[in-house]
C-alpha cells in the first residue's frame, strides 16, 4: 500500500502535525492523547507491565507464544482479555464509540493485555510500538490513518509510553476511529484512497 501523507508525530511537550492534516485534527487528537496518557499511568497497567518484564521473556518464548496466539490459543488470549489490566482496557475503550482497540505491551513489544483483541501476540516489529517505546526513551506517537484488519475499522493509532519512576517500561496503543474526522472532506478522500489501494492490491 502506498504511503499516505497523513503522518502525525508528537514529541513531548509539543505536537507536530503534517501540513496535510486538517487543522481541527490537532484539537481532537490532543484530547484523545491526554486520555490515553492518563490510562497509561494507571497503577494496574503499570504493575502488569512490570510483572511481565520481570519474567525476562526471551525472543524464542515470545515467538512460541506468538505462534500459539496466531493459531487461536483461546485460553491464552482470554487470560489477557480477562486480566485486571484487560478489564481496564475494556472499560476505557467502552467509554466512547470513538475508540476501536487498546493494546498494552511490555519492553519487548509482547502483549500484556488487549481489548478487544489482536491478530498477533508480538508487536515488537510494528511501527507504533517501535516509535512509542523508542529504545526505552519513550515518546508519544501518532500513526497513519489506516484500515485495521483486526478491528475492521479505519483508525488512527495513538501510542504513549508506559512509565515507572520516569523509566519507560512498555507502551500503550489505542486506536481512534476515523469517525472523529469523518465530517472533513480531506479525511474522506484519504479513506477513499485507502479503499482503492486495498482493492488494487487484492
Amino acid at each position: 500500500m502506498k504511503n499516505i501523507v497523513v503522518v502525525f508525530l508528537m514529541m513531548l511537550p509539543l505536537v507536530v502535525f503534517s501540513e496535510e492534516a486538517p487543522s481541527y485534527m490537532s484539537d481532537i487528537l490532543r484530547s484523545r492523547i491526554k486520555d490515553v496518557q492518563v490510562l497509561a499511568s494507571n497503577e494496574v497497567l503499570v504493575r502488569s507491565v512490570e510483572a511481565q518484564n520481570a519474567e525476562h521473556l526471551d525472543m524464542s518464548e515470545i515467538m512460541k507464544r506468538d505462534d500459539a496466539w496466531r493459531k487461536g490459543d483461546s485460553e491464552f488470549f482470554f487470560q489477557q482479555l480477562q486480566s485486571e489490566a484487560g478489564k481496564k482496557l475494556k472499560e476505557f475503550v467502552n467509554t466512547t464509540s470513538m475508540y476501536s482497540e487498546s493494546i498494552l505491551m511490555d519492553s519487548l513489544g509482547a502483549n500484556v493485555a488487549v481489548f478487544p483483541g489482536t491478530s498477533d501476540y508480538w508487536q515488537g516489529d510494528e511501527a507504533n510500538f517501535v516509535e512509542t517505546y523508542d529504545n526505552g526513551l519513550g515518546k508519544t506517537f501518532i500513526e497513519n490513518l489506516k484500515y485495521d484488519e483486526s478491528t475492521r475499522v479505519f483508525s488512527v493509532d495513538i501510542g504513549v509510553p508506559v512509565k515507572s519512576e520516569n523509566r519507560t517500561i512498555g507502551a500503550l496503543i489505542v486506536g481512534v476511529k476515523w469517525k472523529d474526522f469523518a465530517h472533513d472532506e480531506r479525511a474522506k478522500h484519504i479513506i477513499f484512497d485507502l479503499v482503492i489501494d486495498a482493492l488494487q492490491t487484492n
